[in-house]
């Protein structure tokens, strides 16, 4: 049985994939009937799904963020494909690697541009003041530097490196409109896009896909505060002003900070863009 991808998907058509699930929502009919309701993902598209039967023996089978393996009918709704689910499974501990799953059903491979994306984020890096520099290759190299492999859950970089390509993306961003803007420290944005997302890191698991324990507790900006201050126990010359920047820079919610608001209206482009 051929596996498909979500741009594969045509209207009539008994599909056999396995996806992200994004979102999960528990809903009611207007008859009072329980159905839910999910919105499915992978490098290629999104698609939304609804299980109509079975459904509380499903729900614990569907976790977000998690994937799941799916079979059901695809119809249209609203002028939109989604797909009736049939059968529902999460994908876990390489049980359906038996089956044919493979990562690359869900995470896209790395662009072809990628060296010269790695090459670029090097260059911005090495930009900085010395001990950013130290501190920033200490984050970047942690793990056998995982942060050049592991995707990112956002639109276009559900892929392989998709976390470099999007830092990337903002920095190519901001490189476009910086000029309109005087009143920022270029330094401390670029610092900013270059650590905002480093719980990414301990986020994912080695198989890049699952969660880890802790990122299932905790969530990437704890995660990424943690590995921050683990880095910076290594170094002596940063100030107090200095880390709590830092700090800020990931957990994104201090507005008083002119830089603060304009990497989160960065961020904001970002998700529609690109690499």
């Amino acid at each position: 049985m051929k596996f498909l991808n979500i741009d594969e998907l045509k209207l009539g058509e008994y599909v056999y994939g396995y996806y992200l699930c994004k979102k999960k929502y528990t809903k009611k009919t207007r008859l009072g009937d329980l159905y839910i309701d999910l919105i499915l993902e992978d490098f290629s598209g999104i698609v939304r799904a609804k299980v109509w039967n079975h459904v509380n023996h499903f729900s614990e089978r569907i976790i977000e963020n998690e994937i799941i393996a799916v079979k059901g009918t695809v119809v249209e709704f609203n002028n939109l494909n989604e797909i009736n689910i049939d059968f529902i499974n999460s994908v876990k501990n390489n049980f359906y690697e038996e089956y044919g799953f493979n990562t690359s059903y869900i995470i896209g491979k790395k662009p072809k541009n990628f060296s010269i994306i790695k090459k670029n984020i090097i260059s911005r890096i090495n930009s900085l003041p010395k001990k950013y520099i130290h501190l920033i290759r200490s984050i970047y190299k942690c793990e056998k530097n995982k942060i050049e492999l592991i995707p990112i859950n956002k639109k276009n970089f559900l892929i392989s490196g998709g976390l470099f390509c999007y830092t990337y993306t903002l920095l190519m961003i901001f490189d476009s409109i910086k000029k309109y803007y005087n009143d920022i420290d270029y330094v401390k944005v670029t610092i900013g896009l270059l650590i905002c997302n480093i719980g990414f890191i301990r986020y994912y698991d080695n198989d890049l896909f699952s969660l880890t324990n802790d990122g299932k507790d905790y969530g990437d900006k704890i995660l990424g505060i943690n590995l921050l201050v683990e880095s910076l126990s290594q170094y002596t010359d940063f100030n107090k002003d200095e880390i709590g920047y830092l700090k800020k820079c990931i957990l994104l919610d201090d507005y008083k900070i002119t830089e603060i608001r304009f990497i989160k209206n960065l961020i904001m482009l970002g998700e529609i863009k690109s690499v």
